[in-house]
């Protein structure tokens, strides 16, 4: 994934992220969540749509459903 790049979603077989098929996003990068009391450490990607400028967190799981524009 490349910080300020636009992406599409491409998503035929998940029906919760079925509503995004064919919208673009940007992505923003990753956001890494550091939490010290129980030692681990999550990175999450931070995306924002096209068009309405929302932004959103994705777990990697996601990552697969955007395909470089």
């Amino acid at each position: 994934m490349e910080v300020g790049a636009l992406y599409v979603w491409v998503v035929y077989a998940n029906n919760a992220l079925t509503k995004y098929h064919g919208r673009e996003c940007l992505y923003l990068g990753e956001d890494v969540i550091h939490s010290e009391i129980h030692g681990v450490t999550i990175i999450n990607h931070r995306i924002m749509m096209v068009g309405d400028g929302t932004e959103s967190l994705l777990d990697k799981t996601c990552l697969k459903y955007l395909q470089k524009k």
